[in-house]
């Protein structure tokens, strides 16, 4: 596990627990240009195939939804997953 990366995550991840629907999206939008990421709408005029969803792929995690509100909230949750199940083994 790159410890740097799950870092930027949990980080992230904590900066956007208490915001509204509207500030997650601006912040994972600028997330995802300062850090190289790539976000792909269903009507995508970039290089990238379009698809029917959207799809976010910030920091090394892939999440994919039918709107950017639950593609940023299925981010969130693959993250918490991977904080909680670092921790765990962390306590072991």
């Amino acid at each position: 596990m790159n410890l740097d990366l799950h870092k930027e995550r949990a980080e992230l991840l904590e900066q956007l627990l208490p915001l509204s629907t509207e500030a997650r999206h601006d912040r994972v939008y600028i997330a995802t240009i300062e850090t190289g990421g790539s976000w792909i709408g269903p009507h995508s005029s970039r290089k990238w195939p379009s698809t029917h969803q959207v799809e976010i792929d910030l920091l090394g995690v892939l999440a994919i939804g039918e709107d950017d509100a639950q593609a940023i909230h299925n981010w969130m949750t693959i993250v918490q997953r991977q904080v909680a199940t670092s921790e765990q083994e962390l306590a072991s």
